[in-house]
């Protein structure tokens, strides 16, 4: 994903913005909880056995989104698509290329 041409599907990563119900259970909320809007990169649909950069896919993987590098992804997040689909973030790794990074992330269908 080193060329400008290969970014042009836009995700937004979203946290929990969630509170606790009466009896102090956690209740998740991701609507409007934007961690960043519009990230430009690649997201394609993968197969159980592909590997990224010499790491394996998680076998619950249904797509994988790369971008360049930023941090603060983590597995508690969702990956909503342009179509609106939200997903289920499985692994986000830093990808060396070249003099920079790429975020590769892994997410699942809900």
């Amino acid at each position: 994903m080193s060329r400008i041409g290969q970014m042009r599907d836009f995700v937004d990563f979203l946290q929990d913005s969630g509170s606790a119900d009466a009896s102090g259970q956690h209740i998740e909320n991701f609507d409007g909880a934007a961690f960043m809007e519009n990230v430009a990169g690649e997201f394609r649909q993968v197969g159980g056995g592909e590997v990224v950069r010499g790491k394996q896919m998680q076998e619950q993987t249904t797509h994988l989104f790369t971008c360049w590098w930023f941090e603060g992804v983590t597995t508690d997040m969702k990956l909503r698509d342009s179509d609106s689909v939200v997903y289920g973030i499985v692994r986000a790794d830093r990808i060396p290329n070249g003099l920079n990074y790429q975020l590769a992330v892994q997410v699942k269908a809900n």
